[in-house]
């Protein structure tokens, strides 16, 4: 059964459009700071992938997921997008990018990168499937959300509110997004051998993706228009952590 995806639309009815992919235990509202300035310019569409937020089912399998975004969009007579993607939502982006490069005009990976899972992130990841199975998604996440930002941020009213806002997921969806993520092939490869522009930007305190794993030296092997920016004094959750800062950013890039 092909999962059923709720979506936000906004921005310029007639322009060029930008697909917004959230990351994973998030939905669309995560940006929300960006909507504002990016839609003067962009048709803007924001799924709920499926499991999260207000979207059902669930999808195992990244290149599954794919297809099922460009069947999406497909449906809404979309033909050239650009992409910005969120963590798992870039991992998502690159697997569309593998199945249709010539329909991305730009991608931007934020607090992302094209690479698989190393076998200690894979083993990580099956042991919170375990937890979840075990004690619910509502305890994995008060865990979990905490530690996507810096160590000063933790016990803040902003991670507090973010993380009862994100406090709805379902186990289906949390448990097949996890499997999708520690199976994921490398896409390196695919991004090496696209002609378009690429923006990563990476967190200086990020732990989930540390600057160190992602950034420079990967550079000059992946897109010829490859550009890879460190966000001083931010963690895995730029949205949150720098909003005015990515507008700018995004602003010229978009």
């Amino acid at each position: 059964m092909m999962p059923k995806l709720f979506y936000q639309e906004t921005g310029q009815e007639k322009g060029p459009v930008l697909v917004y992919l959230h990351g994973f235990c998030e939905d669309h509202r995560i940006f929300a700071p960006f909507q504002e300035q990016l839609g003067q310019k962009y048709r803007q569409l924001l799924p709920d992938l499926p499991g999260f937020g207000q979207s059902v089912g669930a999808a195992e399998d990244l290149g599954q997921l794919a297809e099922i975004l460009w069947q999406w969009l497909d449906d809404l007579k979309v033909e050239e997008i650009s992409l910005l993607g969120h963590s798992m939502g870039g991992y998502l982006a690159l697997a569309m990018l593998e199945k249709r490069p010539q329909a991305i005009e730009r991608l931007c990976l934020l607090h992302s990168h094209p690479f698989a899972d190393p076998p200690a992130k894979q083993a990580k990841r099956k042991k919170s499937a375990a937890f979840i199975e075990k004690y619910g998604v509502a305890t994995y996440l008060q865990q979990l959300i905490p530690q996507l930002f810096p160590a000063e941020l933790r016990k803040t009213k902003l991670v507090q509110a973010f993380l009862q806002e994100q406090s709805g997921h379902s186990a289906q969806g949390v448990l097949a997004a996890l499997k999708a993520m520690w199976s994921r092939p490398d896409r390196s490869a695919v991004l090496a051998q696209y002609e378009g522009p690429v923006l990563a930007l990476i967190g200086e305190l990020d732990e989930v993706i540390p600057p160190a794993f992602s950034a420079a030296q990967a550079q000059e092997q992946l897109s010829p228009n490859w550009q890879c920016k460190t966000i001083p004094q931010i963690g895995h959750m730029g949205f949150l952590e720098a909003p005015d800062q990515l507008n700018e950013i995004f602003n010229h890039f978009f």
